[in-house]
């Protein structure tokens, strides 16, 4: 079974003005190489985006033989202003098109902590909605170690479910210096029994986030957005890979694409077949067992979202 850990719906009216303008704004100027990728070919159209029924979703999953993805709801309302439809209200969308596809997607809460009703959301989400996890993103200006939110991790502790949360530099008016991988330290030490996922191998923090998932048993990561990497230069992708199993294990690392943001850089199927390349081809430098390739594309997500 392939899993992708790391997707979204988004509509229009799901996410704040601002973000999309920022977001246009990007798109139509990219800087540096990085940007040329990421725009494909300096264009994209905001509306290539938006899938708020799914279709386009589990088109790509069925051409990259994807079985199972994870929905990550994004709540930016709070850092700028908030959508037409509110944050509760996308979940109550998503979840109807989880329930659409239910041996297909996985929806996660997403929530930022600082809402006067976050703990309601969470509780919603988990008892009634049946999501299987938490999804936080500190880059809208939160600090993860804020006592107030003990909630969620005490949440994570009693439902025995992940948290997956954003770490690594945030793009445009979002804030990176919440986003750090040492962040969570106290977290993961304090809450033994919570497995939190740092998302993107946390950018260019990756040796922090590395030396993190080598002392912290309950810290995984996810791969996502690194298809920029992996198309720029696949030896330099295929070391990090290698460095990050060492690190972390071969249980502790999950596939990830950050659908459909990354989708301009590299298609879904393209990002599977680099991985399944790993394990067959040793013309990148670095090694890899078919075992280590299985875990990875899907049997870790398995393991912690507690699939069969």
């Amino acid at each position: 079974m392939n899993i992708d850990f790391h997707t979204h719906l988004l509509d229009r009216e799901w996410l704040p003005k601002d973000w999309w303008r920022w977001l246009e704004t990007y798109y139509a100027k990219p800087r540096g190489a990085f940007g040329r990728l990421f725009s494909h070919k300096y264009k994209r159209k905001l509306e290539e985006l938006w899938d708020p029924e799914g279709r386009k979703l589990i088109a790509g999953m069925d051409s990259a033989g994807i079985d199972v993805s994870v929905v990550l709801p994004l709540d930016f309302g709070v850092r700028f202003n908030e959508p037409k439809i509110s944050i509760i209200e996308q979940h109550r969308l998503i979840a109807q098109v989880v329930s659409a596809y239910p041996s297909r997607m996985i929806g996660f809460v997403g929530v930022d902590p600082r809402r006067p009703d976050a703990r309601d959301i969470i509780e919603t989400g988990i008892e009634e909605l049946g999501f299987k996890g938490i999804k936080l993103h500190p880059g809208t200006g939160f600090s993860l170690n804020n006592p107030e939110f003990s909630f969620i991790w005490e949440k994570a502790a009693e439902k025995k479910i992940p948290v997956l949360v954003h770490t690594g530099q945030a793009f445009g008016p979002l804030l990176s210096k919440y986003c750090r991988p040492t962040i969570l330290d106290d977290i993961l030490a304090n809450y033994p029994d919570v497995r939190i996922v740092g998302a993107h191998l946390a950018g260019g923090w990756f040796d922090e986030l590395c030396w993190m998932g080598y002392t912290k048993p309950n810290f995984y990561a996810d791969i996502s957005l690194w298809q920029i990497r992996c198309r720029m230069n696949k030896a330099d992708f295929a070391g990090s890979i290698r460095k990050a199993i060492d690190m972390f294990g071969p249980d502790r690392l999950l596939f990830g694409t950050d659908w459909p943001f990354s989708n301009s850089v590299m298609e879904s199927s393209e990002y599977v077949r680099s991985i399944k390349e790993l394990g067959v081809s040793s013309e990148t430098g670095s090694n890899f067992i078919s075992a280590e390739i299985r875990c990875l594309l899907g049997k870790n997500a398995e393991r912690l979202l507690q699939i069969r």
